[in-house]
Parts: C-alpha cells; sequence; structure tokens
C-alpha cells in the first residue's frame, strides 16, 4: 500500500476542481452514471453540511486510481456517520452510490478502507458501498485498532437487472422471452388501435434537460395511479425536483443522458430516462399518464432505449435496482452491489452502533411491509 496516497476534499471549490480528472477515471469504464462527479457534485451542494465534505482522491504518483466520494454526516444524540455521497437524505435519488475504482480495484478500496480506519475513533461507524469488482471489506484489514480490533457488519445487498447485450438488434429480438416479445406486440397494436398517430421523441443533450418537466409531469402521475402497486413519487419535493435538472444537464453536457418520450397524438403518454456511461445504460426513473396506461408505453420505451444502446456498440442495459417482475421480463441475471458497517472503536460509538443495527432491522421490516402495498383506488 505504501505507492498510494489519499488525499481529503473538503471544500466544494477542491471538489470542484478534482471532477475532471474524477470524470475521466469514470470515463475508464465505469457503467454505474451515479458515480459520475456530474451526478454527484449537485446532490453534495444541496444535501451535504458545511465542511462535511470527506471526498478521497486515491493516487499511484500523480495518477488518480479512486475517488471515494464521502462525507460525514452527523445526527442526533452526536453521531458521526461517515457514508458516501447519496446515501442519507435523498438516497433514493443515487440508487447505485459507489466507490470509482481504476485498473486494481481491490487494492484501492484497501486504500479507502486503511484510511477511514485510521479515524474510527472519531466516528460512530463507516458505511462503504462496494460494487460487483471490488470485493470485500475483510475484518482482517482492522485489527490494528487501538481498542481492539474493529467489527464489520454486512449492512445491505443492492441487486440490479443487468442484460448482456448481443452485437445486433436482430440477436436482441431473437432471444426474447415470449412475454416481452408479446408486451410489445400489444402495445404497438394497441397503439395503432387508437386510430391516432404516435411516435417515440429521443431527447439528447439541452433537449434532454428541456423535456424534464414531461418526465416530472408523467412520473408524479404515475405515483398517484390507484389501484396499481405504489411507486414513489421520487421529485414532489422541489428540492428533488431542482437537482435532478442540474444532474440531467450535467450528463448531458458529457453526452450521457437520453429522454425518451412516447407520443400519442397531441399527448406525452409515457418517458423513461435513461443514463449512459461507458458501454452501458441504466434505465432510470419512468412515467406515464393514467389514460395511456394500458398501452404498455414504459416497456416500450425500455426496448426502443436497448435497441439504441445496441446499435451503439453499448455492451450492458442496467434494467434498474430492486428486482421486480416488470424488470425480469428482461433479463433474470441480478448484479450484486454490497454494502459494509465498520463501527466506531471508541466505547460511547459501539452502544450507539448496537443500537443503531437493531432500529435499522426494524426500519427494514416496516419498508419491506411498505413495498407492497397498492394505492387506494378512488
Amino acid at each position: 500500500m505504501a505507492d498510494l496516497s489519499v488525499q481529503v476534499v473538503r471544500t466544494p471549490l477542491e471538489l470542484a476542481a478534482l471532477a475532471p480528472a474524477w470524470a475521466t477515471l469514470h470515463a475508464q469504464g465505469c457503467p454505474n452514471p451515479f458515480a459520475h462527479p456530474a451526478w454527484l457534485l449537485p446532490w453534495a451542494a444541496r444535501w451535504v453540511a458545511p465542511g462535511a465534505l470527506r471526498v478521497l482522491a486515491v493516487r499511484r504518483g500523480e495518477e488518480l486510481v479512486a475517488v471515494a466520494p464521502l462525507h460525514e454526516d452527523r445526527g442526533l444524540r452526536g453521531t458521526r456517520v461517515l457514508r458516501a455521497l447519496g446515501t442519507g437524505p435523498e438516497s433514493a435519488l443515487v440508487e447505485l452510490p459507489q466507490i470509482v475504482t481504476g485498473p486494481d480495484p481491490r487494492r484501492a478500496v484497501r486504500a479507502v478502507v486503511a484510511w477511514a480506519w485510521e479515524r474510527a475513533d472519531a466516528l460512530s461507524w463507516i458505511e462503504l458501498p462496494l460494487a460487483p469488482d471490488q470485493g470485500w471489506v475483510e475484518p482482517a484489514w482492522l485489527a490494528g485498532g487501538p481498542d481492539g480490533p474493529g467489527t464489520v457488519v454486512h449492512k445491505a445487498v443492492r441487486a440490479c437487472v443487468v442484460e448482456p447485450l448481443p452485437d445486433t438488434v436482430e440477436a436482441w429480438h431473437a432471444t426474447r422471452k415470449r412475454n416481452l416479445r408479446e408486451s410489445l406486440r400489444r402495445a404497438r397494436n394497441r397503439l395503432g388501435r387508437t386510430g391516432l398517430p404516435w411516435s417515440v421523441e429521443v431527447h439528447e443533450g439541452p433537449d434532454a434537460v428541456a423535456a424534464l418537466p414531461t418526465l416530472l409531469a408523467l412520473h408524479a402521475a404515475r405515483a398517484a395511479l390507484p389501484g396499481k402497486v405504489h411507486h414513489p413519487g421520487r421529485f414532489d419535493d422541489p428540492a428533488a425536483a431542482a437537482f435532478l435538472r442540474d444532474a440531467v444537464a450535467g450528463l448531458a453536457a458529457a453526452g450521457a443522458v437520453e429522454l425518451h418520450v412516447l407520443r400519442v397524438g397531441d399527448e406525452a403518454a409515457a418517458a423513461r430516462l435513461v443514463l449512459r456511461a461507458p458501454g452501458a445504460i441504466y434505465l432510470a426513473w419512468s412515467g406515464v399518464a393514467p389514460q395511456w396506461w394500458e398501452l404498455s408505453g414504459v416497456t416500450l420505451l425500455t426496448a426502443t432505449a436497448i435497441e439504441r444502446a445496441i446499435a451503439r456498440g453499448d455492451r450492458v442495459a442496467n434494467v434498474g435496482a430492486g428486482p421486480d417482475t416488470a424488470k425480469l421480463r428482461f433479463s433474470e441475471r441480478l448484479e450484486v452491489h454490497h454494502e459494509f458497517l465498520i463501527g466506531g472503536t471508541g466505547r460511547a460509538a459501539r452502544m450507539t452502533f448496537g443500537a443503531y443495527l437493531g432500529a435499522r432491522a426494524l426500519a427494514d421490516l416496516r419498508r419491506a411491509r411498505a413495498a407492497v402495498r397498492t394505492v387506494p383506488a378512488a
């Protein structure tokens, strides 16, 4: 580890200075658009307290080999938690928090853990998300603490439905599940039976930003749709909507976002936000107008986005975090992201950490029950 150094970025000005090199590292092959600085800097500007930034830039000599976008979150009863940008408040807006690493991800992660562990006596606990290629946090790394060995707890799994993409659109259609083929056929037939002209618009660059109000309106309409499984309205809060505009604008400037809109006659029937990363797309938030629900517009837009990705030469489509029936129609392959907790070393921290683990178990149970409720019928 002696050849790696860790620089701590603590101010928005320093973070802005790091962003170009961070974006270059991301472009070397990180398939996660939520790890791009264009997404995380607007999040940090809104929800990280002044003085709480702890973004780690790991270097080998002058070369940037990893960025761990962290912040210190101070909570009730004096808790101090070191966690990833995008977790904590408004965490639903960053579906996959991640450390960005270069060609030697496991050594870079160990350097991040070592830096955090050296400061564990001043923290209640540390939260670290790891991508599939970044390994595991090993308890042996924490053997040398002043109050004994550290405590590592596997906190959570974020499972995404991913689909490896073939070389041609024709090959993709030939291997689709029967129920997906039928759904796409029905969507086109129902669109034809409306008797109205229909089209799929693909907005990129500044046009994607300009089309965001359409997505926001349709997303809110889908969240309120009665008699369906509840989908929360992520952008009901004006701060969340403003964040999305800034984040999409940043990715649009990097050529890394598309907004697909299904139009039927003069109406926007459905919309889907597509985030792009090197060799990959991420199917992000969507929305649908209640009067056009039966058209399966979001499914049609998802297929359109995948077709465009294949034509562009992308190799993976991430259909989204949280496997469900709609996503699994596209693929049954899961990609698993892990999150770890490292307990602080002080006596008070140990007690606080134990209490947190108990409270978290109850909160997880409540969330699991809420996930299956439906919006009451009108």
